[in-house]
């Protein structure tokens, strides 16, 4: 997982595999990284996204309050068993090409 943190955003970037150990390091990261009001997750590396992986991420997803979240990279699959859990698909604005990587 690529980590960039500025002023008020945090940028995730996955690898080519998203498991539970990474949605753990997630809401790690997130826990190290708080206060921020933007976070942008990139699983657009990603090749392999366990099934397992979506609950731990969902609820870290639903315990954000105050956040405005970007999501770049998932399948319609896993925003169907995200949207099971109680996420809610954000507006296309979200959805727009991954961010370039900074210079």
């Amino acid at each position: 997982m690529h980590v960039e943190a500025t002023r008020g955003a945090l940028l995730l970037r996955f690898g080519r595999r998203f498991a539970v150990r990474e949605a753990d390091h997630l809401q790690e990261a997130i826990h190290a990284f708080t206060p921020f009001s933007q976070l942008t997750l990139d699983f657009s590396e990603v090749r392999e996204f366990e099934d397992a992986a979506v609950v731990p991420l969902a609820k870290t997803l639903g315990d954000l309050v105050h956040v405005a979240v970007r999501i770049h990279g998932l399948t319609m699959h896993k925003w169907r068993m995200l949207a099971y859990f109680g996420v809610r698909r954000p507006p296309p604005s979200a959805l727009e090409s991954a961010p370039a990587a900074s210079a």
